[in-house]
């Protein structure tokens, strides 16, 4: 009779929790209206983004932070460990390669006559970009040309700089777009990543998620690929290997997508439905598992920052664990007394 009254108990107790619905895994951070669709993430969870022609930077504990403003054109690359920020903006009918870092401000690092990439500093504050005359990169000893223009119209771009100074870099065709990946590395290493037709992002470890002929796909560091299945398109990995990433609906409309050793989930389905929230683009991951990116809030496009919720049990553990015990208080009845 205990037993029975033992086993009813752990039923009561963990039966429900199997038919109620998972917690939602990530928390999201509404960091307001934007135009943009680019947020970029550090490792302490700042953020950097631009809105109508204005960067900010937020901090916890701290709030949202204007940095610079351009009327006409300014231009986010990312932000480092340290909070510096990489930007560009015009002026004087050239464009200025900036860099905002805390007591010192912004500073200007190089112009460019029409900017077409840029990316994040790393924690050495290097940063990179690319114009219609070449790749650059900017470090301590000053600006670097490392690629030129092969020919007329098919001119470089970068994407992304790990800490280690690594540039991810591409050929841009006037029709079809991708022209392979490359990567430089200071001094003078240049070199094609095949089979990548294009990358976007580049981890600390030497990963790089981008597409290949079959699709969107991860190059890992001893040059391996593995492809991703599915048609969205990564932005971003973390050196865990995770991304993520946007998938295009129709000709305007994206959804946001998280990538992990599991395999592939919508954002959207991590995230309480209640809140109101149509998460759109996937732009920045750390290796906390933080995202940014921009969604839709009330019909107007935001940024936010997605946080992990504690690593809760899943109800279903809850109940494989009571059926678990049942043996045990079976074993326990069975027992003689002494």
């Amino acid at each position: 009779m205990r037993f029975l009254s033992l086993a009813l108990i752990c039923v009561s107790i963990f039966a429900p929790a199997t038919l109620s619905a998972a917690p939602s895994a990530y928390t999201i951070l509404d960091l307001g209206s934007t135009s943009q669709r680019d947020v970029f993430l550090n490792e302490r969870g700042q953020v950097a983004f631009s809105a109508d022609g204005k960067a900010f930077r937020y901090t916890d504990n701290v709030g949202l932070e204007f940095l610079a403003s351009n009327p006409y054109f300014l231009l986010i690359g990312g932000i480092n460990d340290r909070g510096q920020v990489s930007m560009a903006t015009s002026g004087d009918g050239v464009l200025d390669i900036q860099r905002y870092s805390d007591g010192v401000g912004l500073e200007s690092l190089a112009k460019a006559d029409a900017l077409l990439t840029l990316t994040r500093p790393n924690n050495l504050g290097d940063i990179a970009y690319a114009d219609t005359t070449g790749g650059y990169y900017i470090g301590i000893t000053g600006v670097q040309c490392f690629a030129t223009p092969w020919l007329p119209g098919i001119r470089p771009a970068v994407y992304d700089m790990n800490d280690s100074g690594t540039v991810l870099s591409s050929y841009v065709y006037p029709v079809s777009g991708g022209g392979g990946a490359y990567s430089f590395a200071p001094p003078d290493d240049y070199r094609r990543l095949t089979p990548l037709l294009s990358a976007s992002a580049l981890n600390n470890l030497g990963g790089v998620i981008g597409t290949t002929d079959q699709g969107p796909a991860i190059r890992w560091a001893n040059g391996t690929v593995t492809q991703l299945g599915g048609s969205a398109f990564g932005r971003d990995i973390n050196d865990a290997g995770a991304w993520v990433g946007n998938q295009y609906l129709d000709e305007d409309a994206t959804e946001a997508w998280l990538g992990t050793k599991n395999g592939m989930v919508i954002l959207n389905t991590l995230i309480d439905p209640a809140l109101g929230w149509n998460l759109a683009y996937a732009r920045s991951i750390n290796n906390a598992g933080q995202i940014g990116g921009t969604g839709f809030l009330n019909g107007q496009r935001h940024a936010f920052r997605l946080a992990p919720t504690n690593s809760i049990p899943e109800p279903g553990s809850l109940a494989l664990l009571c059926v678990s015990i049942l043996p045990l208080l079976a074993a326990l009845r069975r027992r003689p007394k002494p």
